[in-house]
């Protein structure tokens, strides 16, 4: 990554926090103290998260998740990690290129036009030697539009769920 992307990343990754701070200082102007303290234990909640995706020891994958919605207009990614202990650094690239695979499918059944909600969350498996993520797409989605598309990867696996489509891409851990 050159200096020019990291500073974009630190830009949007300030934005946001002021953003958060400014809606903090609002809620205290108008004296909502309930809602100042809901939005701190989100705001905690957040960053529990994003510690345990820095946790995964995968500097690409995780770039890739905290940037997701400043590179996409129309979709926002929620993400969990279920897992305390998985070290992804070998397959780190796999499973970013996997995962931006996946999303670019998932968004030609999108209209460009409409907000999309993605759940991503990383989860441990019955094999210890592989990782499964899954990619929420929620919403309506143009199915006709999905039945046409081949998919990117035999690795991952869709399936319509009530919430939404679903993809689930299995990765070994070494590569």
């Amino acid at each position: 990554m050159e200096e020019k992307e990291v500073i974009n990343v630190l830009q949007h990754y300030r934005h946001d926090l002021m953003n958060n701070l400014q809606v903090v200082q609002g809620y205290l102007t108008m004296g909502r103290s309930e809602k100042v303290k809901s939005k701190i234990e989100s705001m905690l909640q957040d960053y529990k998260e994003e510690s345990r995706l820095m946790g995964l020891k995968a500097p690409c994958f995780t770039l890739w998740v905290l940037r997701f919605d400043h590179l996409h207009s129309n979709l926002r990614m929620k993400y969990r990690i279920k897992t305390e202990s998985k070290d992804l650094s070998t397959a780190d690239k796999v499973v970013t290129e996997l995962c931006k695979k996946t999303v670019d499918w998932l968004r030609e059944a999108c209209e460009e036009t409409r907000m999309y909600d993605i759940i991503l969350e990383v989860t441990e498996t019955e094999t210890p030697s592989r990782i499964q993520v899954s990619i929420l797409l929620t919403g309506e989605v143009q199915h006709t539009r999905m039945e046409e598309q081949i998919l990117p990867d035999e690795r991952i696996h869709v399936r319509q769920t009530a919430d939404g489509m679903k993809c689930d891409l299995f990765v070994p851990l070494t590569i």
